[in-house]
């Protein structure tokens, strides 16, 4: 069976032979790492989580929505959550904090391998891509939930990176 140390280990050596700089908290067996992204967001903080059965990744918005936003932010989250088959947005309602989060079962004989972490690693990557900007013209007033969505789901050339047909449903 793997152990949340022996999955731990996989998931830090193999972050740093991809060459992410990572920061650990040994005590905890997290996992924090900066991913870079291709949209208006730069970059996500992604948080991963370690316990005996599961690996959870979460991937950090920045800025967190403001309270006079959230009511539009958490409706566009929800209609992007109804077309992701893998992982989905949380947010705060108090404190508008936005996250993605992925989780991938770790029990009995599930061996983790190298393309199993990578592609783990880029779900929560390609939706943040893929829906990041749509969520800042929310939080920005510049567009309503519905019209971000449609803005989306209408750009053509938008392809989301992980491979998934998760906007084809």
């Amino acid at each position: 069976m793997m152990t949340k140390s022996n999955n731990y280990s996989f998931f830090k050596n193999h972050l740093r032979r991809l060459g992410y700089r990572i920061t650990m908290d040994k005590k905890n067996s997290d996992i924090r790492v900066e991913i870079p992204l291709d949209g208006k967001l730069s970059t996500t903080e992604m948080h991963i989580v370690f316990d005996d059965f599961a690996v959870t990744l979460y991937a950090y918005v920045q800025p967190v929505v403001d309270e006079k936003s959230r009511a539009s932010a958490m409706e566009y989250l929800i209609r992007a959550n109804h077309l992701i088959t893998n992982g989905c947005f949380d947010m705060s309602p108090d404190s508008g904090e936005v996250r993605f989060r992925v989780s991938l079962c770790c029990f009995d004989r599930i061996l983790l391998s190298e393309v199993l972490i990578r592609l783990t690693i880029s779900v929560p990557q390609a939706m943040l891509n893929y829906y990041g900007d749509g969520l800042l013209d929310v939080m920005s007033g510049v567009k309503t939930a519905k019209k971000a969505i449609d803005a989306v789901l209408d750009d053509t050339d938008k392809e989301c990176s992980c491979g998934c047909d998760h906007v084809t449903q």
